[in-house]
């Protein structure tokens, strides 16, 4: 991946989103990374010790007091992304999606 772009969280330059519009592979900055590796441990430790966390373990709204039993947590996550990906319209332009993944 010589031509792949290193994402760094407030620095990305428009040079680096044309490249990634245009179709140009990326990386996730290596610090970066590992705070999102640190904060995936919290959640894991956190489901580890059955601590209710909104969210995480709970359900939400209504059902924020609903513990989720962790057979059932994946589900949960997925079910909330699922929730969040409706929308009204035309697909957006896969060139945009790029953008918005990255």
């Amino acid at each position: 991946m010589a031509d792949a772009v290193s994402i760094e969280p407030g620095k990305a330059s428009l040079d680096i989103w044309r490249r990634l519009y245009n179709g140009g592979s990326f990386t996730i900055d290596r610090r970066s990374k590992a705070a999102v590796d640190a904060a995936a441990d919290v959640i894991v430790g956190i489901v580890r010790e059955g601590a209710p966390v909104y969210g995480v373990n709970t359900g939400f709204g209504k059902l924020a007091n609903a513990e989720i039993k962790p057979d059932q947590l994946a589900v949960l996550q997925k079910n909330l992304i699922l929730s969040h990906a409706a929308g009204v319209g035309d697909a957006l332009p896969a060139q945009i999606v790029r953008l918005i993944m990255a």
